[in-house]
């Protein structure tokens, strides 16, 4: 049986590729187009301008491989070879880009089973969104294709001399030159459309072309050619959403209006323009899609098809402790406030020496501001959205807890788009209010609280919000994978709604200064162990003051906080002090420390398998 797999990520890719070769089984990845190769590898590409087609919008196989110098080569060694072989493979392996940019149906052909992991709907229907200053650089594209000399250029050169010197034309190219003149003349016609309506709507409006016309042969390197003799640059991929567009292969589209609020009451407007096309896979392939997230309602909506839940009934119970501690951490927050919380978190579970890190991009600098100590446990760490959170299988492997810092929070416009994607453009065009929100959450002990959040008042926007937000979480809380005796445990800090239960133990924050006195604690401790009396071990008050250039004052009040959160304890009234040691969980074992830890309550299907 040919069969079509589908991850989100090369790396996802590489890694099934190689679990299949290990089986003997014929499975090749779709390679990745690249002019240099960031792991030092060798380039499959020599073709600079085909890095400049494709962040424009342009498919490279379409605008630049049929002219390129290099073609004959990437034919034998390079890009198209590999290409080729992937195609030719018994499983093929693509990534999520590589089914929305190539299209399903022709990923497919000839295969009887598609598999499709993790998040479907961006596969399913891709969208391209382009500002409004990319569609009035593409308005001077057009016009120096319809106005300036090149294009009647290209149409003389149709011109063709006999052997008895008659002049003739080859019609074959002018028949192609001309369809290609007659659509650039609909693709005005629709960008005047378009910027017009862009310049009189106020809120997110629906819009539809009001013509289309069939894709000519070719128009791709005539667009390509006129882009770069312009010397025009675009900032995102505008001809993808305006061919499709003008040749009617979008099946939704709005002009979405998002007001920004700054500092001090001002407030700016931004518009942009959102296409989606329809990406289904062949009714004649049987399709599975494994994703834990996305409900059997939203997809068959998506697909617009029957869909057959077959994800097993009831729930497995976790071998690894899961909770979630209600602590709301977005992108704004500070790395400092960040990394306190991240050094409270580390620093009251000892027992653990392996941890991975789940936070926002921007408090990944952070992690190397929480002290060499602890900064030393953390083996692994990404951020939300860099596709290793929601899809790698290494997490479990490599870490002994998991800490998911943060709520991914979406903008309103990504709400919108959203709605537009799945095909609720009337919702989109709302404007819901954004406030507090209650849900009810249970904590280890069994006991019901009500937990104050952050969403929409309005149903259909509150449910966009929460399966891209839910989303995120429930699938990075599943990197530990807590099902598997292999696994490991997941600490949440959010406040947002994941299916988890809230800890009972609270979370409080350490400082930098803190985290010092603890560190000297713990070195003074083993330095003073060597030595021939025993009773040295005990570090004192002045002594901790001397390694850490602090006040003995200062000292005894973060040795006293250390003490309430278990961390330290002194001994006697004028002694000493001595580090507490998770030796309890260290000594017996990951499995015997996490016994008798409830069962994970998050969603349990996804139209064809769990995330666990």
């Amino acid at each position: 049986m040919r069969a079509l797999l589908v991850y989100p990520t090369h790396a996802n890719c590489r890694e099934v590729e190689e679990q299949y070769r290990a089986a003997d089984v014929d499975a090749v990845c779709y390679p990745e187009r690249s002019t240099i190769r960031a792991d030092g590898a060798a380039a499959n590409c020599w073709n600079s301008i085909a890095d400049q087609a494709e962040s424009i919008g342009l498919p490279v196989v379409k605008a630049v491989c049929p002219t390129c110098p290099h073609r004959g080569c990437c034919k034998r060694s390079g890009y198209l070879w590999e290409r080729e072989a992937s195609r030719r493979a018994v499983v093929a392996i693509c990534t999520h880009k590589r089914a929305e940019h190539t299209g399903l149906a022709e990923l497919s052909s000839g295969r009887d089973y598609i598999a499709i992991h993790e998040n479907p709907v961006g596969l399913l229907r891709p969208k391209t969104t382009v500002t409004e200053s990319d569609l009035l650089q593409a308005r001077l594209v057009v016009d120096r294709v319809l106005h300036e000399s090149a294009f009647p250029d290209r149409m003389r050169d149709c011109l063709r001399v006999d052997d008895d010197g008659k002049v003739y034309r080859k019609e074959e190219r002018g028949i192609r030159l001309r369809r290609q003149l007659e659509f650039c003349q609909h693709l005005a016609r629709v960008l005047d459309n378009l910027l017009s309506r862009m310049r009189d709507t106020r809120n997110t409006v629906r819009w539809t072309p009001d013509d289309f016309r069939k894709r000519p042969i070719g128009v791709e390197r005539t667009l390509l050619r006129a882009s770069w003799t312009t010397k025009i640059t675009f900032s995102g991929p505008a001809w993808q959403f305006l061919l499709s567009a003008a040749a009617g292969e979008l099946c939704s589209a709005a002009i979405i209006v998002h007001r920004q609020f700054g500092e001090g009451g001002t407030r700016s407007v931004e518009k942009s323009v959102i296409g989606v096309r329809h990406n289904a896979p062949p009714a004649v392939s049987t399709t599975w899609f494994n994703d834990a997230t996305i409900t059997a309602d939203r997809l068959q909506m998506i697909l617009n098809r029957q869909v057959l839940d077959a994800t097993p009934l009831g729930r497995l119970e976790l071998r690894w402790k899961a909770v979630q501690i209600l602590r709301d951490i977005t992108r704004r927050q500070s790395k400092r406030t960040v990394a306190n919380v991240l050094r409270g978190a580390i620093v009251d579970r000892p027992q653990f020496r392996r941890i991975g890190v789940i936070c926002h991009r921007p408090h990944i600098p952070a992690l190397s501001a929480l002290g060499l100590s602890l900064e030393s446990r953390i083996v692994r760490s990404t951020y939300f959205g860099s596709g290793e959170e929601r899809s790698s299988n290494a997490w479990h492997r490599e870490c002994d807890l998991i800490i998911v810092a943060g709520t991914p929070r979406v903008p309103p416009r990504a709400i919108a788009e959203y709605l537009v994607q799945v095909g609720e453009i009337d919702a989109a065009c709302q404007q819901p209010d954004w406030g507090a929100v209650i849900w009810r959450g249970t904590t280890e002990s069994g006991e019901s609280v009500k937990v104050k959040s952050l969403g929409y008042q309005d149903e259909a926007w509150q449910r966009a919000y929460r399966e891209l937000v839910r989303a995120q979480l429930v699938q990075a809380v599943g990197r530990g994978r807590g099902i598997l005796e292999t696994g490991c445990e997941v600490l949440v800090l959010s406040t947002e709604e994941c299916g988890l239960p809230i800890s009972d133990a609270g979370l409080e924050p350490l400082n930098e200064t803190g985290a010092k006195v603890c560190e000297a604690l713990n070195r003074l401790t083993m330095e003073n162990a060597n030595k021939d009396y025993l009773g040295n071990s005990i570090v004192s008050t002045p002594e901790i003051a001397g390694a850490t250039g602090l006040s003995a004052v200062r000292v005894r009040e973060l040795l006293r906080s250390l003490e309430r959160r278990g961390l330290a304890r002194k001994v006697g009234e004028r002694s000493g002090w001595l580090p507490v040691v998770g030796s309890d969980a260290d000594a017996s074992g990951r499995a015997e420390s996490h016994e008798g830890h409830r069962v994970f309550p998050g969603p349990g299907f996804g139209c064809g398998g769990t995330e666990e």
